[in-house]
């Protein structure tokens, strides 16, 4: 995601214009993994970002000193993927798992116990990349994606995350419920196809 300093436009003083740098370039990189993750088509990821840093820009006069910046920005960002991905049906979409940005990460299922303790707490696959963990992902439903991410990435409350995408917070939680359910036996599937662990070891 472009620094927030490349974004264009009048309407803001001085000091606006260098509270929004400041406070875009703090979320720069989590908001562009969100989407990164939340998209359904990876050619998209550019033209999202963009968008959201006009429209984050645009808005600016109407944010409320004193609430969650980070939670309006992830408002703003998840229904700007929303809306791109509705363009398309997710059924016809073949899957292509995204390139990571930053340092790589050593496979986190070279041992079976580790691969356990991520199938335990599966919010922790957000901390690894790899075509199984994106292909997981990617079975999700648009909510249960966003619930996750949301949860795992922006590291919003529940609260935060039931008044972004305008559902009850018992929503929220059951949905954050069936994408670690999901999450988990797609990748024990995963790893008992592979040899990676054996299902007699699952807890």
């Amino acid at each position: 995601m472009e620094k927030a300093h490349g974004a264009k436009g009048g309407g803001l003083s001085a000091g606006e214009k260098k509270s929004f740098v400041e406070r875009m370039n703090s979320v720069r990189i989590p908001v562009t993994n969100y989407c990164r993750h939340l998209l359904w088509r990876r050619g998209d990821l550019e033209d999202a970002l963009q968008e959201i840093l006009t429209t984050a820009y645009e808005k600016y006069p109407q944010f409320e000193p004193g609430t969650s910046f980070r939670a309006w920005i992830f408002r703003i960002a998840t229904y700007t993927v929303f809306n791109i991905n509705r363009k398309y049906k997710r059924e016809s979409e073949r899957f292509v798992p995204m390139e990571s940005e930053g340092p790589e990460v050593h496979p986190f299922i070279e041992q079976e116990l580790s691969y356990q303790e991520i199938l335990k707490d599966p919010d922790r696959i957000l901390a690894h990349v790899g075509e199984e963990i994106l292909a997981a992902l990617s079975k999700l439903s648009a909510n249960e994606r966003a619930v996750f991410l949301l949860r795992g990435l922006a590291d919003l409350s529940y609260r935060e995350i039931a008044g972004i995408l305008d559902m009850p917070l018992g929503s929220v939680m059951g949905y954050l419920g069936r994408a670690r359910g999901k999450l988990r036996r797609s990748l024990t599937d995963y790893a008992c196809q592979h040899g990676m662990i054996s299902r007699m070891g699952l807890v």
